[in-house]
């Protein structure tokens, strides 16, 4: 089989400059929206009275939004559907994190556009800063701790914890009680995926981008992944990939929001499998685990 590549060796080479600039176009913004929000002295109508959280990915605001209740109002730095490699704010957005009171960064260091919003934060001050999964079991080259059961329960115990120092003192019965709950809930998920999976150990998947290794070994599964990281495969890639889904007779590359459609459906065909959407972003962390078990459990099965 011919596998075949666009763009030449050279542009895929070449170095991404636009990274640097990114991070300081992200910084400047929160820089200037601070400034904006210190002049308009971050008045707030008794409908916005709540404290504002800030998280940088979509399953940090499930954390927040169970555990808090309807205490605090969170605001979601990366959108949906928008990548985390990729992602450049806008204005509002940045004047809405300059206005912030708390926030709660994953903290991982392949992370590059979280890493701008805490340094520009820092430097307008004005908003404390707690990192979530700071002392989680973290690969170095793979950001996706919320993927692991045990660094949610971290990240989850952290949010208590930062909410406990952000919300009134007569708050703290019902964060803790909410914290239970929310714990027991994502337990519970995790458990059905365990037994969903069971059956499977050892087994392969095929994936596009390489988000899911730690769910993986939570489930004694193998990713197989055609990215290396964000860069973009190449003909040795593609042949060694090619190589698994014969030995394994894997059916099912999956993606998620934010990669190029075209693209991955070009390489499904020549790898000779079909496509299907999974999200690693999804907010609903205790869905978001039970709806991956089912979607590799069928991939193996139909």
């Amino acid at each position: 089989m011919r596998i075949e590549v666009t763009g030449t060796r050279a542009d895929r080479a070449r170095p991404r400059t636009g990274r640097p600039i990114r991070r300081l176009l992200a910084g400047g913004l929160i820089l200037l929206s601070a400034t904006l929000a210190s002049c308009a002295g971050r008045d707030r109508s008794a409908h916005d009275a709540a404290p504002r959280v800030l998280v940088s990915v979509p399953p940090e605001a499930y954390l927040v939004r169970s555990i808090a209740g309807d205490r605090v109002s969170v605001e979601v730095l990366l959108p949906p559907g928008a990548s985390p490699h990729t992602y450049e704010p806008s204005m509002g957005i940045a004047r809405r994190a300059a206005d912030a009171d708390l926030y709660l960064p994953v903290a991982h260091p392949r992370l590059a556009f979280e890493r701008s919003w805490v340094d520009g934060l820092r430097r307008a001050g004005g908003v404390r800063i707690v990192p979530l999964a700071s002392t989680c079991d973290a690969r170095p080259d793979d950001p996706h701790v919320w993927l692991s059961a045990a660094c949610a329960d971290t990240m989850a115990r952290r949010v208590e914890g930062a909410l406990e120092g952000l919300l009134p003192a007569s708050d703290a019965g019902g964060l803790r009680s909410r914290l239970d709950s929310t714990l027991a809930v994502m337990h519970r998920a995790s458990g059905e995926a365990d037994s969903l999976l069971a059956p499977f150990s050892g087994r392969s998947f095929l994936v596009f981008h390489p988000a899911w290794g730690y769910f993986a070994r939570d489930h004694g599964l193998r990713q197989v992944a055609i990215q290396a990281g964000s860069r973009e495969p190449g003909p040795r890639d593609l042949a060694r990939v090619l190589q698994e889904v014969r030995q394994e007779g894997l059916r099912v590359l999956f993606i998620q929001p934010g990669i190029p459609r075209d693209e991955a459906e070009r390489i499904a065909r020549q790898l000779g499998v079909r496509t299907e959407v999974l999200d690693p972003l999804a907010e609903n962390w205790p869905a978001l685990v039970v709806d991956a078990a089912r979607e590799l459990r069928n991939a193996w099965t139909r």
